[in-house]
């Protein structure tokens, strides 16, 4: 069998950073041994030797590329690919993005590159902050109205009524990023604030109720928000709890019998 044939029929593959060349250079085997032990560049075992077959770097994970590469329908930057339609939809992306500025800013990416595509935009949502504005589609279709935040100051948070449907975000009037770092207390914040929003969507006649409870500040249970549509939670001398999950080691007693009579014909759904 020739040289050549033998060559192909035993194969071996070792990588370096070390052993690069063009190709066809040969490298000593005692220079393998001297090289760290990480992932390298391609060679092939033969007759003691290294013949290097690629000198491209190595990449972790993925198809090695060099300056000597050129871009293929497979690997390359610009793939040979017809137009398509690509769909966008990212959720937020907390702290720095909301739903919509993200699906903006990679559809603005992907035209850069391929800007014959057709590219919809469509931001969603899990319950959470930005879950009142990917419904609505906008903050011009809300309405505000002053509520009390997690730890009782008030603010004004919105809602919105579509049809006889309303739509309420918890983080918008109980949520944790109305918060600063130093206030955020699990065992003081209350949920009164999203019992308030709820109220005010009963008044603009709404009847089934969208409640999205992501993105709270608050442990409660939900007393906050009961007490607000008027619930009343008591201690063992039939004093009504302060907001707050700590004030729940001294609850006794529950009353719902003045809770609002219109919750009786209302569907709610929570997300």
């Amino acid at each position: 069998m020739s040289e050549r044939g033998t060559s192909r029929s035993h194969t071996d593959v070792v990588r370096s950073p070390h052993i690069t060349g063009r190709r066809g250079d040969e490298v000593s085997l005692s220079a393998l041994k001297e090289c760290p032990a990480r992932k390298p560049s391609v060679a092939s075992l033969r007759s003691g030797s290294l013949r290097v077959n690629s000198d491209r770097p190595f990449t972790k994970g993925r198809r090695a590329t060099g300056s000597r590469a050129r871009p293929t329908a497979r690997t390359g930057p610009y793939r040979t690919v017809g137009v398509v339609r690509v769909l966008m939809a990212p959720d937020k992306f907390r702290g720095t993005l909301s739903a919509r500025q993200a699906a903006e800013a990679i559809g603005l990416g992907w035209r850069r590159i391929r800007p014959a595509d057709e590219v919809d935009l469509l931001p969603l949502a899990d319950g959470g902050e930005g879950t009142l504005q990917v419904l609505v589609g906008s903050e011009e279709g809300v309405s505000r109205v002053r509520v009390h935040g997690p730890l009782g100051d008030p603010l004004d948070a919105e809602f919105a009524v579509t049809g006889d449907v309303g739509l309420i975000e918890t983080a918008r009037a109980s949520g944790l990023s109305l918060l600063s770092v130093h206030r955020r207390d699990p065992t003081r914040t209350s949920s009164r604030g999203t019992g308030e929003l709820i109220a005010a969507a009963l008044d603009a006649g709404a009847r089934w109720l969208l409640v999205g409870i992501g993105g709270s500040a608050t442990n409660d249970g939900g007393v906050g928000m009961a007490t607000a549509l008027g619930a009343r939670f008591a201690d063992a001398r039939d004093r009504p709890l302060p907001d707050g999950p700590r004030a729940l080691l001294d609850l006794a007693s529950i009353d719902l019998s003045g809770m609002d009579s219109r919750l009786a014909a209302v569907r709610v759904i929570g997300m």
